[in-house]
Protein backbone atom coordinates (compact mmCIF):
# COMPACT_ATOMS: atom_id res chain seq x y z
CA UNK A 1 0.00 0.00 0.00
CA UNK A 2 2.82 2.35 0.91
CA UNK A 3 4.67 1.58 -2.37
CA UNK A 4 1.53 2.30 -4.35
CA UNK A 5 1.11 5.68 -2.63
CA UNK A 6 4.74 6.61 -3.31
CA UNK A 7 4.43 5.52 -6.93
CA UNK A 8 1.24 7.57 -7.29
CA UNK A 9 2.94 10.65 -5.79
CA UNK A 10 6.00 10.29 -8.07
CA UNK A 11 3.82 9.94 -11.16
CA UNK A 12 1.71 12.91 -10.02
CA UNK A 13 4.79 15.11 -9.53
CA UNK A 14 6.17 14.09 -12.94
CA UNK A 15 2.82 14.83 -14.64
CA UNK A 16 2.59 18.23 -12.90
CA UNK A 17 6.13 19.07 -14.05
CA UNK A 18 5.32 17.99 -17.59
CA UNK A 19 2.19 20.17 -17.63
CA UNK A 20 4.19 23.14 -16.32
CA UNK A 21 7.09 22.79 -18.79
CA UNK A 22 4.91 22.22 -21.85
CA UNK A 23 2.54 25.00 -20.79
CA UNK A 24 5.39 27.48 -20.40
CA UNK A 25 7.04 26.69 -23.73
CA UNK A 26 3.75 26.80 -25.70
CA UNK A 27 2.34 30.03 -24.30
CA UNK A 28 1.75 32.58 -27.07
CA UNK A 29 3.63 35.23 -25.07
CA UNK A 30 6.79 33.08 -25.05
CA UNK A 31 6.45 32.13 -28.73
CA UNK A 32 6.08 35.79 -29.75
CA UNK A 33 9.10 36.77 -27.63
CA UNK A 34 11.19 34.16 -29.45
CA UNK A 35 9.91 35.46 -32.81
CA UNK A 36 10.84 39.02 -31.88
CA UNK A 37 14.54 38.11 -31.88
CA UNK A 38 14.44 36.88 -35.51
CA UNK A 39 14.74 39.48 -38.31
CA UNK A 40 11.54 39.72 -40.39
CA UNK A 41 13.37 38.83 -43.61
CA UNK A 42 14.28 35.42 -42.16
CA UNK A 43 10.77 34.49 -41.02
CA UNK A 44 9.25 32.40 -43.79
CA UNK A 45 8.47 28.98 -42.31
CA UNK A 46 6.85 28.08 -39.01
CA UNK A 47 6.50 24.49 -37.81
CA UNK A 48 4.43 23.74 -34.76
CA UNK A 49 3.33 20.54 -33.05
CA UNK A 50 -0.17 20.60 -31.56
CA UNK A 51 -0.73 18.84 -28.24
CA UNK A 52 -3.87 17.45 -26.61
CA UNK A 53 -4.04 18.44 -22.93
CA UNK A 54 -0.66 20.13 -23.33
CA UNK A 55 1.44 16.96 -23.54
CA UNK A 56 -0.02 14.39 -25.99
CA UNK A 57 1.25 15.17 -29.53
CA UNK A 58 -1.62 15.04 -32.01
CA UNK A 59 -0.71 16.87 -35.22
CA UNK A 60 1.81 19.07 -36.97
CA UNK A 61 1.02 22.51 -38.35
CA UNK A 62 3.14 24.33 -40.93
CA UNK A 63 2.84 27.97 -42.01
CA UNK A 64 4.84 29.31 -44.96
CA UNK A 65 5.05 32.87 -46.25
CA UNK A 66 6.67 34.31 -49.33
CA UNK A 67 6.54 37.55 -51.25
CA UNK A 68 4.78 37.32 -54.60
CA UNK A 69 3.03 39.42 -57.19
CA UNK A 70 -0.73 39.46 -57.72
CA UNK A 71 -2.93 41.29 -60.20
CA UNK A 72 -3.16 44.13 -57.62
CA UNK A 73 0.63 44.42 -57.11
CA UNK A 74 3.00 43.17 -54.41
CA UNK A 75 1.49 40.57 -52.12
CA UNK A 76 2.24 37.98 -49.47
CA UNK A 77 1.41 34.37 -50.26
CA UNK A 78 0.74 32.48 -47.02
CA UNK A 79 0.12 28.73 -46.95
CA UNK A 80 -0.85 26.65 -43.96
CA UNK A 81 -1.39 22.96 -43.43
CA UNK A 82 -2.31 20.73 -40.53
CA UNK A 83 -1.75 16.97 -40.58
CA UNK A 84 -2.59 14.33 -37.97
CA UNK A 85 0.50 12.40 -36.81
CA UNK A 86 0.94 8.99 -38.45
CA UNK A 87 0.51 7.18 -35.12
CA UNK A 88 -3.05 8.59 -34.84
CA UNK A 89 -4.02 8.61 -38.51
CA UNK A 90 -5.58 5.14 -38.25
CA UNK A 91 -7.99 6.39 -35.58
CA UNK A 92 -8.77 9.85 -36.93
CA UNK A 93 -7.34 10.91 -40.28
CA UNK A 94 -8.02 14.52 -41.19
CA UNK A 95 -5.97 17.23 -42.88
CA UNK A 96 -6.48 20.89 -43.64
CA UNK A 97 -4.83 23.10 -46.26
CA UNK A 98 -5.17 26.88 -46.19
CA UNK A 99 -3.93 29.35 -48.79
CA UNK A 100 -4.13 33.13 -48.67
CA UNK A 101 -2.96 35.98 -50.88
CA UNK A 102 -2.54 39.20 -48.90
CA UNK A 103 -1.94 42.72 -50.21
CA UNK A 104 1.55 43.76 -49.04
CA UNK A 105 0.67 47.44 -48.60
CA UNK A 106 -2.61 47.23 -46.67
CA UNK A 107 -2.19 43.72 -45.17
CA UNK A 108 -5.77 42.98 -46.28
CA UNK A 109 -6.58 39.58 -47.83
CA UNK A 110 -7.28 39.34 -51.56
CA UNK A 111 -8.10 35.62 -51.82
CA UNK A 112 -8.42 32.73 -49.33
CA UNK A 113 -8.95 29.02 -49.96
CA UNK A 114 -9.54 26.21 -47.48
CA UNK A 115 -9.68 22.46 -48.04
CA UNK A 116 -10.52 19.96 -45.30
CA UNK A 117 -10.04 16.27 -46.05
CA UNK A 118 -11.31 13.47 -43.83
CA UNK A 119 -11.20 9.76 -44.56
CA UNK A 120 -14.61 8.49 -45.68
CA UNK A 121 -16.06 11.97 -46.30
CA UNK A 122 -16.01 14.24 -49.36
CA UNK A 123 -13.51 17.09 -49.23
CA UNK A 124 -14.88 20.38 -47.93
CA UNK A 125 -13.64 23.31 -50.02
CA UNK A 126 -14.16 27.02 -49.55
CA UNK A 127 -12.89 29.90 -51.68
CA UNK A 128 -13.26 33.53 -50.64
CA UNK A 129 -12.40 36.49 -52.86
CA UNK A 130 -12.24 39.85 -51.10
CA UNK A 131 -13.02 43.28 -52.54
CA UNK A 132 -12.02 45.53 -49.64
CA UNK A 133 -12.89 48.78 -51.48
CA UNK A 134 -16.49 47.65 -52.06
CA UNK A 135 -16.68 45.91 -48.62
CA UNK A 136 -17.79 42.68 -50.31
CA UNK A 137 -16.50 39.14 -50.18
CA UNK A 138 -17.50 36.31 -52.51
CA UNK A 139 -17.75 32.94 -50.74
CA UNK A 140 -18.02 30.04 -53.20
CA UNK A 141 -19.75 32.34 -55.71
CA UNK A 142 -22.11 34.04 -53.20
CA UNK A 143 -21.49 37.75 -52.47
CA UNK A 144 -21.70 39.01 -48.89
CA UNK A 145 -21.22 42.42 -47.30
CA UNK A 146 -18.25 42.78 -44.95
CA UNK A 147 -16.80 45.37 -42.63
CA UNK A 148 -13.64 47.34 -43.33
CA UNK A 149 -10.37 45.39 -43.25
CA UNK A 150 -12.05 41.98 -42.96
CA UNK A 151 -9.42 39.28 -42.33
CA UNK A 152 -9.12 35.57 -42.99
CA UNK A 153 -7.27 33.31 -40.50
CA UNK A 154 -3.90 33.52 -42.30
CA UNK A 155 -3.95 37.27 -42.90
CA UNK A 156 -4.93 37.76 -39.25
CA UNK A 157 -1.93 35.64 -38.23
CA UNK A 158 0.34 37.77 -40.47
CA UNK A 159 -1.04 40.98 -38.93
CA UNK A 160 -0.55 39.69 -35.38
CA UNK A 161 3.02 38.69 -36.27
CA UNK A 162 3.73 42.26 -37.39
CA UNK A 163 2.30 43.93 -34.27
CA UNK A 164 4.57 45.61 -31.74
Amino acid sequence: MKKMLILFLVVGVLMAGLFFVSGQSNQPRNIIQRLGSVPEAQVSLFKYRLYLFGFIPVSDAVLEMERSESSQGAAWHVKGSVRILKALSGIFNVSMDLDSTIDAASQDPLRFTQKISMTGKPDARKEIIYDQQQAVMTVNGVKRKTGPHTQDPLSLWLNILRMD
